[in-house]
């Protein structure tokens, strides 16, 4: 994987990961899981788009591991 790629992964990965995982870690008192499946909804978008801008194949696997390598 080059250089670019990661960096594109990385950075779109600081964006989002600290959106959805402070939103959930803080809680919702009301227990609305809508909320829950729109911010899993938007990682999962992220992370098609990832694998769709790739020149090459993106391994899903790899880009799981690093998006949970990079929320902690």
């Amino acid at each position: 994987m080059n250089r670019s790629r990661l960096v594109f992964l990385a950075l779109s990965l600081l964006l989002v990961l600290p959106l959805v995982t402070g939103h959930l870690s803080a809680g919702d008192p009301t227990g609305d899981e809508d909320s829950l499946f729109k911010h899993l909804a938007v990682f999962t978008e992220v992370l098609g788009l990832v694998n769709q801008a790739y020149v090459e194949p993106a391994d899903d696997q790899m880009l799981m591991t690093g998006a949970l390598d990079g929320a902690t």
